[in-house]
């Protein structure tokens, strides 16, 4: 099981390997945790990233997708 700390530092070290200022928003479902980086200037769109919990590979996703939209609206917003 991936914890919240864990889930944290692998999608912060991705953010910041390409070139964001870090994690905008963290959110959490059943399954996953969920982060949205934050841009070092203004952009028009950011990366989120999915760590799911049971140890799976995180991977992107891209909330122009329906059922990614849908995860990530209907997941808890974790405060951090």
């Amino acid at each position: 099981m991936v914890d919240m700390k864990t889930a944290y530092k692998i999608a912060n070290k991705f953010f910041l390997e390409n070139d964001y200022a870090g994690i905008r928003e963290t959110r959490e479902n059943n399954e996953s945790w969920l982060f949205a980086g934050k841009c070092k200037n203004a952009c028009y769109g950011t990366s989120k990233v999915c760590i799911p919990k049971n140890g799976d590979e995180p991977y992107l996703f891209n909330t122009i997708d329906e059922k990614d939209f849908n995860m990530w609206e209907n997941a808890k917003v974790v405060p951090i």
